[in-house]
């Protein structure tokens, strides 16, 4: 996933759960290095005055020179200097997924005896 340079958004992020979640270091740090970029900036600005927030919001949406100059320079930055990492149990629950699957396939024939002890 890559951002164009013709490809860009306003996005609002609102509630407490929500932004706790994406300023998890565990989490943002599995995501891809575009959106660690992105949610860092976010993160970033959502600190400043609501007026600045504001003009901010309106200075990428016209792409203007202040977005280009300042804001698409940050962002490049961020990303050069994030790192995706997987999530220590990635592996595991990557391994669970097939499982999963033939479980819920049972469950859908409802041959629960079969979806409850789904095997390898």
């Amino acid at each position: 996933m890559y951002r164009g340079p013709k490809d860009y958004a306003v996005v609002v992020v609102t509630g407490h759960e929500l932004m706790r979640f994406l300023s998890c270091q565990e989490v943002l740090h599995a995501m891809p290095v575009e959106l660690q970029a992105e949610i860092g900036f976010g993160l970033h600005t959502s600190e400043v005055p609501a007026d600045e927030l504001v003009q901010l919001a309106g200075s990428a949406i016209d792409q203007d020179e202040v977005w280009q100059e300042d804001a698409e320079p940050d962002i490049a930055e961020r990303r050069r200097d994030a790192i995706k990492t997987a999530p220590a149990d990635a592996g595991n629950l990557g391994a669970s997924a097939p499982l999963e699957v033939r479980a819920w396939q049972s469950a859908w024939r409802q041959d629960w005896a079969s979806a409850a002890h789904a095997r390898r």
